[in-house]
């Protein structure tokens, strides 16, 4: 997202390869996310927070905007939804909103699904058929990025944040593949964005299809204009910050294409085009969560660098890590 009104804002909703063509050859894109915590999430033992360390309906996290790229880590122990909560007001809209939540690529967690919600007035009922684990706050309507389940005998999509040396379960429809060099071929059915032109108060609800603990990463955002390095990024590398034990699943992902800290994997030849320029795709929320996605992998080298001093790397690709 830039800081700045996009202009085709107020011509409706654009086709995803305009989306993407532009924002892609727009400076100002988010090249990292700010990292931060759920305090239950930064506990060694989740069990022994208050409910002042969970977001909960009663006391959300309050973003403060939706344009500055965050990272936020999150823990729901069972049976939990956690809450964020942001408003548009008239000088803000119309704005472009991308949420997407992601959980760690774990052989423990392959059958563990993370699903998010927008909330506001304007927006429609729910749909009777949509199971959901909560009820909806009076007056307010909801948009939901149901995670649909992968056959058992399918691979789950994976997605690599090389700063991090993390691998991250995507949603059905999006793979690697398709967010580095074809994101106009991209399912992005299953997640949410887009432009908002109604200023409201939002709401944003985390959830794991089973009810479920478990650990996610809810990226927000895609201006990096206010990027700081936060004093949480060293928690996060190479899955420090988990609770559960960790055999990564890491998709047969070439990890050496991105050793440089931020280089992207050589295309085919079939797929050499500029970024996004086709002017045939799916949903305009495809370009916007490309740039959300692409945000954890952008780093700059200097910030790489400083945190392969703090944490050391490991080159397997099947490993398993556990919480300190």
């Amino acid at each position: 997202m830039l800081v700045s009104r996009f202009p085709y804002a107020t011509f409706g909703t654009p086709s995803i390869g305009v989306v993407c063509c532009t924002l892609l050859m727009t400076p100002g894109i988010a090249s990292a996310h700010v990292v931060s915590f759920e305090p239950e999430a930064k506990l060694a033992d989740p069990s022994t927070a208050t409910p002042a360390d969970d977001y909960s309906l009663d006391s959300p996290r309050i973003l403060e905007n939706v344009v500055d790229s965050l990272a936020i880590h999150g823990f729901l122990h069972d049976d939990d939804v956690d809450w964020y909560e942001f408003t548009l007001g008239d000088d803000d809209v119309p704005e472009i909103v991308s949420v997407l939540a992601l959980s760690p690529a774990c052989e423990e967690t392959r059958d563990q699904y993370v699903n998010v919600a927008l909330l506001a007035a304007h927006l429609p009922a729910a749909d009777p058929a949509t199971s959901l684990p909560f009820e909806l706050p009076d007056g307010f309507g909801i948009e939901v990025a149901q995670n649909p389940e992968v056959p058992a005998d399918e691979e789950r999509p994976v997605f690599y944040e090389p700063s991090s040396g993390n691998f991250s379960f995507l949603p059905l429809g999006v793979t690697n593949d398709c967010i580095w060099n074809e994101p106009w071929a991209c399912d992005w059915s299953h997640t949410i964005g887009g432009t908002r032109e109604d200023a409201d108060r939002y709401l944003v609800a985390v959830w794991t299809t089973t009810g479920e603990a478990a650990d996610y990463v809810l990226s927000v955002g895609m201006s990096d204009a206010n990027y700081y390095v936060s004093e949480d990024e060293a928690l996060v590398a190479n899955n420090a910050w988990l609770h559960f034990p960790c055999t990564v699943i890491d998709g047969g992902i070439d990890t050496a294409a991105f050793e440089d800290g931020d280089a992207q994997p050589e295309k085919d030849e079939a797929s050499k085009r500029e970024p996004g320029c086709s002017m045939t795709g799916q949903r305009s929320n495809g370009g916007l969560l490309v740039l959300s996605l692409l945000g954890l992998v952008r780093r700059r080298r200097r910030r790489s660098r400083r945190l392969d001093r703090l944490v050391p790397s490991t080159s397997s690709r099947r490993r398993v890590m556990r919480a300190p």
